[in-house]
């Protein structure tokens, strides 16, 4: 059985598209899979309904977006005809290096 997401989730937000017709929509794009999924989604749908859509990235946490990765990220993402706008992040990384973990249960 072919699975196309595209169709699938068009059909489930159609009416949304639509009232997109027209608009500059602007995606705060992360580089993970997530939002590369939307992007793809919303670029195409961009074209079937009418509307610009823009990527914009904040290049956070520093360490991980380096000119290199960006570079990557970005050579992907122009053979598919889509450009992504990087915002310089005044923080740096420095103050999660010793910071407690949110995420770790205490017993």
């Amino acid at each position: 059985m072919d699975f196309d997401i595209y169709t699938r989730w068009k059909e489930e937000h159609t009416s949304v598209l639509e009232a997109f017709h027209d608009k500059n929509i602007f995606m705060l794009f992360s580089g993970g899979k997530d939002s590369s999924l939307a992007m793809h989604l919303l670029s195409k749908a961009g074209k079937e309904f009418g509307f610009d859509f823009v990527a914009q990235a904040a290049a956070f946490p520093v360490h991980r977006y380096t000119d290199v990765e960006r570079k990557k990220i970005d050579s992907h993402w122009k053979k598919r005809g889509l450009d992504i706008i990087w915002h310089e992040s005044p923080e740096t990384d420095e103050y999660i290096k010793n910071a407690k973990n949110p995420w770790k249960r205490i017993f």
